[in-house]
């Protein structure tokens, strides 16, 4: 995405990625983009290199997506914003489930505003890096959910997705949930 203001939206990556370099399901170019209600999948045998979100501008919003089996070792991140200034990204709502990372925020100063959103069972860690000291109510299986009114540590089976299932996930939440009125 290299037009400022542009929205993506209602789109479907599956089992994408491919030579050495990493691959990304949107590339973030421009400021002021809004990705939302997108589902990033790597697929039953996802490629090394592949990874959700790669954003290098700000002033955008990312919302509402699911970022699922992006496990490989070069790629593998869920949403990776690598932009050397200030992150002013909203990340609100997204689910990450089955990647190596979550959030992957390592290679930037000062990163985006993380609310409400869920990474669960990544491999190296839910969420890594700064995250903006506004950060909020977000959930990971591991310790590292940014911000005030966070939970930390909450397997799967707390986050009762409908299905976890290979080939068949489905990442809406059932009654019972710990995220639940959460945020």
């Amino acid at each position: 995405i290299d037009d400022p203001y542009t929205v993506v939206e209602w789109f479907v990556a599956k089992g994408y990625g491919s030579g050495a370099s990493e691959k990304y399901g949107a590339y973030i170019g421009s400021a002021n983009a809004v990705v939302r209600n997108n589902i990033f999948d790597g697929g039953s045998a996802p490629h090394v290199t592949a990874t959700g979100i790669r954003t290098v501008d700000d002033f955008g919003s990312i919302y509402n997506n699911i970022f699922i089996n992006l496990t490989g070792s070069t790629g593998g991140r869920g949403i990776a914003s690598t932009f050397n200034g200030a992150d002013n990204n909203n990340y609100y709502n997204n689910t990450v489930y089955n990647t190596r990372l979550g959030f992957d925020f390592t290679d930037t100063a000062v990163d985006g505003l993380a609310r409400n959103n869920i990474s669960a069972s990544s491999a190296t860690a839910n969420f890594s890096g700064v995250f903006h000291a506004s950060s909020s109510n977000n959930i990971s299986s591991d310790a590292t959910a940014p911000g005030t009114g966070s939970l930390t540590n909450k397997a799967a089976a707390d986050l009762k997705f409908v299905s976890t299932a290979a080939g068949i996930e489905d990442l809406h939440i059932m009654g019972g949930s710990v995220a639940q009125e959460i945020g």
